[in-house]
């Protein structure tokens, strides 16, 4: 759920008159539209919210590890082709955020309610 609420925000944000004045959403208006990117950002984002009771929600993180992967290097190229200063920041956070949507996308799923085999009940002994 958090997945389909973060990119249905940033496509509102991309679709702001005051973002397109921001340098750094400057370039990324010369790379692709922003109202191509909230149109991706806001059809994914509704996948996410779809999926979010489904077993079957790969397509919904396969899309969403994507997105965040291309918006990353989007970063890249902002700080490297059109020389916004510190974009790479943004970049390196955004693929940490791919990174941990991907890491919890393989996380198993135990829909009858019986914990694993290997849980101990949280009790250490």
């Amino acid at each position: 759920m958090f997945l389909g609420l973060l990119d249905v925000c940033v496509a509102y944000n991309l679709i702001l008159p005051e973002t397109a004045k921001a340098p750094l959403y400057q370039a990324f208006a010369s790379i692709l539209p922003l109202s191509w990117s909230a149109l991706a950002w806001f059809t994914i984002g509704i996948v996410c919210f779809s999926q979010v009771f489904s077993r079957a929600d790969r397509l919904a993180y396969t899309l969403a590890v994507g997105l965040k992967v291309g918006w990353a290097l989007e970063y890249f190229v902002a700080e490297w082709v059109y020389e916004v200063t510190r974009a790479w920041v943004g970049g390196v956070t955004w693929l940490g955020a791919a990174s941990l949507v991907f890491v919890i996308s393989t996380w198993p799923e135990y829909w009858d309610g019986t914990p694993p085999e290997y849980w101990d009940g949280g009790l250490r002994q």
